[in-house]
């Protein structure tokens, strides 16, 4: 009986079984080597061209975060300034109210009173 995972000989096989030397499987190898080394260097040249690109797009969106904190820094500045400035206007217009509504009652105090006499066409101080 064959060992456990062969087939049994069959007397007359017509087909000839390989035979492999070790000179052959040294050159298989060799073989296998030498292209699995060609295939790493490729994908070693391939993940270090992406790396290189992402290191560039990295410098990139630094440089665009830089300009945005720049330009943010800025706008908070013009919008403090400008709240200051609505605050100074808001007290300014409050204060004129005030004096127009005082200059107003005044010039009501003030107003000199006119009366007409019947048979007169002018106009008499009252």
């Amino acid at each position: 009986m064959p060992p456990k995972g062969q087939k049994a000989a069959v007397k007359g096989d017509p087909t000839p079984t390989p035979t492999l030397t070790l000179d052959a499987i040294k050159g298989l190898f060799k073989d296998h080597r030498q292209k699995l080394s060609a295939e790493f260097k490729l994908s070693s040249d391939e993940i270090d061209s992406k790396l290189e690109q992402y290191d560039i797009s990295l410098d990139d969106d630094g440089q665009r975060i830089s300009s945005l904190e720049l330009a943010s820094e800025h706008l908070s500045q013009r919008v403090l300034d400008l709240e200051y400035t609505r605050s100074t206007l808001q007290d300014e217009n409050a204060r004129l109210k005030a004096k127009v509504i005082d200059l107003d009652n005044r010039s009501c105090r003030q107003n000199t009173h006119f009366r007409v006499a019947r048979n007169c066409r002018e106009w008499l101080p009252y």
